[in-house]
Order: structure tokens, then C-alpha cells, then sequence
């Protein structure tokens, strides 16, 4: 088993970089579609559904359900609510390995962006997500982009 203190296998860690590799272009279109999806703070359920879609179709045990303010608003670390969470479902996906060995993992991350501000200010619609070089356009915070590098990593780990 692999812990923290021993280092990847190197033939499984070039196994799963291949796999990166392999999947890059699929992971690209993946991303381009997501951002064009307004997940403002309360719209957030479209770009959900597309994430459970994607997933379901890789074979992840597949669940969702509505954040019911009522049941964690009194909770140590909850953060008041300004906007309806009428639209506010949480998505999970579980994949389960062929064998189970060693430890579980949960990868946990939110889908909604910051408020876009005044459009005239935006050289471009802000969810318009292009490719130009070698640059991206995504107009997301850095955990919505964490969240699908390590979506990249784990699809190629279980390809």
C-alpha cells in the first residue's frame, strides 16, 4: 500500500501521466463546456447536471441532491445564505475500483463563480470560454479550476 511517506510507483506514475496525456484533448472540451455554463451563486444546477453527466457516463455510481438550508444553517462553519438555494444541488460520484484496497479518497469542490460584474468591462461574454494559443479563457476562481484538474487526474487514474 501506498502512503505518504512512500513514493508512487514509478511505472504506475507513468502509467497515469500517460493516461493525462491521452485524455488532454477530451479534458479541454470538458472544461470549455463547463465554463460556458453560468454557475453563478444560485444557478449552479446546470452546470451540476452537466459534471453528473459526465461522470455517470464514465461509470461513477451517480447521486444528487438539494441543499436544504434549514438542516445546516446551524452548523459550526456555515456561511449565511444571501441568494435562493431553490437551484442549489450537490452532485457526488463514486467510483468503485475493481478491487478495494488501501485507503478511500474524497475529492471535494464547489461549482459556482464570483458575479461576473458590469459585461461592458469584458472584452468578451465572461462565459465564453476559447482557447487562443496556448492560453485558456476561463473565467472561474482557482478551486473551480483545482476541481478539474484533479477531475483530469482521476479520470486518468481509473482509465
Amino acid at each position: 500500500m501506498t502512503t505518504a511517506s512512500t513514493p508512487l510507483d514509478p511505472a504506475l506514475q507513468a502509467q497515469i501521466l500517460a493516461e493525462v496525456d491521452r485524455g488532454f484533448s477530451e479534458q479541454i472540451a470538458l472544461t470549455l463546456e463547463l465554463v460556458r455554463y453560468p454557475s453563478l451563486r444560485g444557478q449552479e444546477h446546470t452546470a451540476q447536471e452537466l459534471y453528473y453527466r459526465e461522470l455517470a457516463r464514465r461509470g461513477y455510481a451517480m447521486d444528487r441532491f438539494k441543499i436544504d438550508v434549514k438542516e445546516i444553517e446551524h452548523h459550526p462553519g456555515f456561511s449565511p445564505v444571501k441568494v435562493s438555494y431553490d437551484n442549489a444541488v450537490n452532485v457526488v460520484g463514486t467510483h468503485h475500483p475493481r478491487q478495494a484496497t488501501g485507503r478511500s479518497l474524497i475529492l471535494n469542490g464547489h461549482i459556482d463563480v464570483v458575479p461576473t460584474g458590469p459585461h461592458d468591462l469584458w472584452s468578451r461574454p465572461p462565459f465564453d470560454s476559447y482557447v487562443e494559443g496556448a492560453a485558456f479563457s476561463v473565467p472561474t476562481p482557482p478551486a473551480s479550476s483545482g476541481r478539474r484538474v484533479w477531475t483530469s487526474a482521476l479520470f486518468a487514474a481509473v482509465r
